[in-house]
């Protein structure tokens, strides 16, 4: 699976998403990362989602995703299977939920600031 971003600056997200984040009502913007085969099925993928909102500008700003906050979850192996994941990518430990087309939106894990650039994921399972 390749990894792709809707954005650098994050996405406005459904309400009930950004509640699962733990967001001010006021800002509904998350870190969005999508695992797909391709930009193409990942763009396909997301435009089926209510709870996302792909920016005007989603083809130049649907690119790969990069960044210790990426390694980390794909280390993990949140990234190894098609799901798209949000997060806030502002916070010291955000929860990472997987928003999924029907509604029934998960919480994975926590994503934690471990040092200035580094990250560890932390499970929701306990695992």
């Amino acid at each position: 699976m390749k990894v792709f971003a809707l954005s650098l600056n994050g996405v406005v997200v459904s309400g009930q998403v950004a509640t699962l984040l733990g967001l001010p009502l006021h800002r509904r913007q998350a870190r969005v990362l999508v695992a797909a085969p391709s930009r193409a099925s990942a763009f396909g993928f997301v435009s089926a989602m209510p709870d996302v909102s792909i920016p005007a500008r989603a083809d130049p700003e649907f690119r790969a995703a990069l960044g210790n906050d990426v390694d980390t979850l794909v280390a993990a192996g949140q990234l190894a299977r098609l799901r798209v994941l949000a997060f806030d990518g502002d916070a010291a430990r955000s929860p990472v939920v997987e928003v999924r087309v029907d509604g029934a939106h998960l919480l994975v894990g926590w994503l934690a600031r471990a040092g200035f650039v580094d990250f560890r994921f932390e499970p929701a399972d306990g695992s």
